[in-house]
């Protein structure tokens, strides 16, 4: 992802928009670019300080919000490749299940008769 492609889809994050793979991008994209990651921050306490002064919420610290919430967005992705190669490895143990199971199964039926 480029820069130019990552201001496009700033406002998709805020709104929590994105897919999983988008996001993936997103992040990986702003890790390695501190321009991205300035702007980001600005539209985020813009759009978060909106936010809570609708709520009337007091608390307005709203850099460590920002923080926390690329945080929370970067162990989002985590999870779900976690749950992506968890899913891989049950498939896999289903698979030698199965075919253990049928060539118990066989071989029972065959020398059973």
């Amino acid at each position: 992802m480029d820069c130019i492609e990552f201001n496009g889809k700033i406002n998709a994050y805020l709104k929590d928009e994105l897919t999983d793979e988008e996001l993936n991008e997103f992040l990986l994209h702003l890790r390695s670019c501190p321009k991205c990651n300035e702007e980001l921050e600005i539209n985020y306490i813009v759009n978060e300080g909106v936010e809570r002064l609708d709520r009337n919420k007091a608390d307005y610290n709203l850099s460590a919000a920002y923080e926390k919430a690329k945080e929370d967005s970067r162990r989002y992705i985590a999870g779900r490749k976690g749950m992506i190669r968890l899913s891989y490895i049950v498939g896999t143990l289903m698979f030698w299940m199965m075919l253990v199971t049928t060539f118990v199964f066989l071989r029972i039926t065959i020398l059973g008769s």
